[in-house]
Parts: C-alpha cells; structure tokens; sequence
C-alpha cells in the first residue's frame, strides 16, 4: 500500500467531512430557530449529522497520523535491515546507540508474513469494510427517506426509492475504493513498536 496516499486521503476526508459539519451545523442552527415550523425537526437531523462528521474527521486526522507514524517505522526498519546486511558484527554498538531518533520509536519485533496468511488477513479486512459500508448504506438510506418526506413532501414509495438508488452509488463505490487500497495480496511485514 502506498503509505503516502493513504495519509493525503485521510486528511482530504478529515478536511471535506468538517467543512460538511460546518454547513450541516450553519443550516440545522438556522432551522432549529425556525420553531413552530415541522422544519426545525430537520434542523435536529442536521445537527446530529454535523456531530456525526466532527467525529469521522477527527478520527480520519487520528488515522493520517497514525499512518505517518507507520511510515517512519517503516523507514527505519529499511534502514535498519540494511544496517544488519551491512555490517555482522556490529550488532552491539547498534544497540548502544540512541534507538530510532525519528519521533522516539523503538522497534520491538519485526516479521514477515507468508503469503497464506495475508491472503487471511486481506479476506478478513475486506468482511470488516463490507460490513461497515454496509451499515453506513443502511443509515444513508434511512436518513434520505425522511429528509425527503420532510424537506420536499415526497411519497414514502419515491423516496424510499430514491434513498435505495442514492445509498447503492455510495456502497459501490466506498466499497471499491477501500479494497483498491488494501494493494495485492503479496508478503507482508508486522512492525510492532513500542
């Protein structure tokens, strides 16, 4: 996987779901003070939704730092493998030197995984982003039948519809795009830190 877009994406995602919330949370205030109106019931909606948005780019921010954390310890594994080749018998000074300097990571095991076992770990990944784009489609559609039976007065029959087609779009190509990230099954390493 290509580290360096994982981190872009999940900061774009952090940055786009805030700038939502801000809107969301712009129109939902502006509804909710239009009270004896049925409107101000959509403002709750939105509110909820903009909480919902806070927090999913809170934790896309959490997740770029996390992914540019696994890239340093990605770095220095390389560079320490290339070390061990270097030099045999300088097992002893490495270990006296101050370990990985870069953001104060030790590195405390280190293997690779045969190919069986990350085909495993990929189908599992993949159960686990189907499940949940699968849930998040369920909401989405839920949510766009009553916005559209309140916001428009549309038929329960159109905006269910309507909410399936929309909630559809959304599953296929979340979906797609979480697996095109997850690269190809190939070995893998497990780097565990400190």
């Amino acid at each position: 996987m290509d580290q360096y877009k994982r981190e872009t994406g999940a900061y774009l995602t952090a940055v786009i779901l805030f700038g939502c919330a801000f809107i969301f949370l712009c129109l939902g205030t502006g509804m909710i003070f239009s009270y004896p109106d049925k409107i101000w019931q959509v403002g709750v909606l939105l509110l909820g939704c903009a909480a919902a948005m806070v927090y999913g780019g809170i934790s896309n921010l959490r997740l770029g730092k996390k992914i540019s954390r696994d890239a340093t310890v990605q770095l220095l594994v390389g560079n320490r493998e290339q070390t061990d080749s270097e030099t045999e018998s300088g097992a002893d000074e490495r270990e006296q030197e101050t370990p990985y300097a870069n953001g104060g990571l030790r590195v405390l095991a280190h293997w690779r995984l045969p190919v069986k076992d990350s085909r495993y770990f990929v189908q599992q990944e993949k159960s686990r982003r189907k499940t949940s784009t699968t849930i998040e489609s369920m909401v989405l559609a839920v949510m766009g039948t009553f916005a559209l039976m309140l916001l428009k007065g549309e038929s329960f029959v159109f905006s269910v519809l309507l909410s399936i087609l929309l909630a559809g779009v959304y599953w296929v190509g979340k979906y797609y795009l979480s697996i095109n990230s997850l690269g190809h099954q190939r070995e893998m390493e497990v780097v565990v830190t400190d």
